[in-house]
């Protein structure tokens, strides 16, 4: 028998599932299957929320002879399995919430079961169930965790992922190719208003061209992730572990210093993964790291990840072994990788007989400061390992995370041929086992304009090129709001790890267009003029895209350059002014979102020439206001280690 569609839509719209991954390099965004299952029941939708932009055309595609509904009314059911996965469950959710956003139907839901296939069926099937089985639907084996199929059969439509993940990737696709459906952020999302709307003749599959894609900022978890299409692999740790620079979280020095001192670094900032070359202790160490990555995979049935990485630190080890390791392979890293080899032989042993079918599960460790060398040779042409020591266990990969790199510039830039020369190094050695970690802002300024923009596309099909899984383009993910255009490169960064041959320009100009509306042109300029400073900083004067260049000095920023800048906020809030009768809500949204771009304007302003051009009255004015409007916005950081009060302490208010 039928039964009402899954989950209230009010669950839906507040789900937000917050992670608890900390590392000094960020959040590494929502992780697979972390999106909980809906609860039966029913729900209505009354009146759009005022978010909703519904001036989108309907786009052209090829159709069947059934309409999926007509006039508001439908007679085409979800089909999904009584035993399906959470994921699936959100799916079919996000498939009703926005149909019913866009039409006002809701469609009905049925358990695969207790449905009947047949040619003239009229079902909407989301997922691996007996009803796509029943049809022929597959998904082929070639195509990743997320990729998806979109089929129609007869007169039904099939949505079917790799995974439960794929299912809701397909959900999304299918409303962006029939109803326009744009995902910009949590209060802006674009689709169109439809009467009546043809059951479309699909056959396609897609994938993304990374696998497991992350990019953040402070708001963006659970949900708002999963729109993003931005979901990251199964990481797993001990309990009391962070996920990342975690070596002495796994091996704390007060619980095993005292009995192995030979399993810590010199300067105790780390481990000595040689164990001071005394073989029976390594060989302890080995399994005492292993025997936690075994409980770690017992107590995380759905896990697929472990990350064991070396302290937030640029030293090694300096003991007699580890520095004849270094001097052998020309890098800390071999050390490392001898270790992981150890480490992962020991586990996979286990796993292999413990859980046979679990035959996914990867070890990682970081390419980050003192290990971002790979100890390869070339041979004949061809990069290859040093020798069969440092030679990769197939199940064990590498973070690639170049924290020293220039990410104005693209790693096919002269400025990154060292970058770009490490990649495919690690490469060779890692193979498809290849984590990228890219970085998009100013760590210790929040409020700087960071230019990456220019070089994200050729950066991520670099990385593709050399052999990308997970890639992690680390934002301010620990801010709760952010200046300097951070929506846009979240949005820019989504799109562009899912096809990274995406058109750069028209999505910049399509999310203007949405997102500041009439004021779009004047920020459009304000946006390009930031982007042209960081350019006559890097070629003009020389200054190096580093995310850790000092650049919040008058010498990089003129007077008349921020001037220029201030103006165009005005501009903008002027172009919008007309918003304030004709829309109030759509005004004060839009308002708020140039208010926070310029705060990035103001505050070098009032840092850097704000007791030259200012009275001490206005000075203390601008500040007071400044801070208001922080609060107002929910910007909580100064920079990644300091919260928003250290800047008040800094001007005195």
């Amino acid at each position: 028998m039928r039964k009402k569609f899954i989950g209230a839509i009010a669950a839906v719209l507040s789900l937000s599932v917050c992670l608890s991954i900390v590392g000094c390099a960020g959040n590494s965004g929502n992780e697979e299957g972390d999106v909980p299952k809906l609860e039966i029941g029913s729900a209505e939708l009354t009146d759009s929320p005022a978010w909703i932009e519904k001036a989108v055309s309907i786009p052209e595609y090829d159709k069947i002879d059934s309409m999926l509904f007509e006039n508001g009314q439908s007679d085409y059911a979800i089909v999904i399995a009584a035993d399906a996965a959470a994921n699936t469950y959100t799916a079919a959710s996000e498939l009703n919430y926005f149909i019913s956003l866009a039409s006002g139907v809701s469609f009905s839901m049925l358990e695969a079961d207790s449905a009947t296939w047949s040619e003239s069926a009229h079902y909407i099937s989301i997922g691996d169930n007996a009803v796509s089985k029943a049809a022929g639907v597959t998904v082929p084996e070639t195509l990743n965790s997320h990729g998806f199929v979109v089929r129609t059969v007869g007169e039904s439509l099939f949505l079917q992922g790799a995974t439960s993940t794929g299912d809701i990737f397909a959900v999304y696709d299918l409303l962006s190719k029939v109803l326009g459906y744009e995902y910009y952020m949590d209060d802006e999302i674009a689709i169109a208003e439809a009467d009546s709307l043809a059951c479309p003749d699909f056959d396609y599959t897609d994938e993304p061209d990374i696998e497991y894609r992350s990019t953040q900022i402070g708001y963006q978890n659970g949900l708002v992730s999963t729109r993003y299409k931005t979901v990251s692999a199964k990481f797993m740790a001990p309990e009391g572990v962070s996920t990342w620079h975690n070596s002495l979280q796994y091996i704390p020095y007060n619980v095993y210093g005292t009995q192995y001192p030979e399993w810590f670094a010199t300067d105790l900032q780390g481990l000595c993964l040689t164990a001071h070359g005394d073989t029976a202790k390594y060989e302890k160490l080995v399994q005492t790291v292993g025997d936690k990555m075994r409980t770690v995979i017992s107590n995380n049935p759905d896990g697929d990840t472990i990350a064991f990485t070396h302290m937030d630190v640029g030293t090694w080890c300096t003991c007699a072994d580890c520095t004849d390791l270094k001097t052998k392979y020309g890098t800390d890293s071999a050390s490392m990788i001898i270790f992981m080899n150890d480490v992962v032989d020991y586990v996979e042993t286990w796993r292999e007989e413990t859980y046979p079918d679990r035959d996914n599960i990867r070890y990682l460790f970081f390419a980050y400061t003192a290990t971002v060398q790979a100890p390869v040779k070339e041979e004949n042409g061809t990069i290859v390992p040093i020798d069969e020591d440092v030679k990769f266990h197939d199940k064990l990969g590498v973070i690639y995370a170049p924290i020293s790199s220039d990410f104005f510039h693209g790693k096919n830039e002269p400025q990154n041929s060292s970058y770009l020369k490490q990649m495919q190094e690690w490469h060779a050695l890692a193979g498809e086992n290849m984590y990228y970690w890219f970085y998009q802002s100013y760590f210790y300024n929040y409020f700087l304009f960071y230019n990456n923009f220019d070089s994200m596309q050729d950066n991520y099909r670099a990385a593709v090129d050399n052999g990308a899984v997970w890639m992690y383009d680390q934002s301010q993910y620990n801010n709760a709001a952010s200046t300097g255009f951070q929506m846009l490169k979240v949005y820019l960064s989504s799109k562009l790890m899912w096809n990274v041959d995406a058109d750069v320009s028209a999505l910049t100009q399509n999310f203007f267009d949405r997102y500041f509306k009439a004021a779009s042109d004047t920020m459009y300029e304000l946006f390009t003029g930031m982007r042209l400073n960081n350019l006559w900083m890097s070629e003009s004067l020389g200054v190096s895209g580093w995310i850790g260049t000092r650049i919040n000095t008058s010498e990089y920023f003129k007077l008349n350059t921020l001037l220029e800048w201030e103006a165009l906020i005005e501009q903008a809030y002027e172009d919008i002014e007309p918003l304030k009768t004709s829309d109030p809500d759509a005004y004060q949204k839009v308002y708020d979102r140039i208010n926070l771009e310029s705060l990035s304007v103001r505050y070098l302003l009032i840092d850097l020439y704000g007791t030259q051009i200012y009275t001490t009255q206005e000075l203390y004015d601008l500040k007071q206001q400044f801070k208001q409007d922080c609060a107002d916005l929910n910007i909580t950081r100064l920079s990644e280690g300091e919260l928003i009060t250290v800047l008040w302490s800094q001007w005195g208010i």
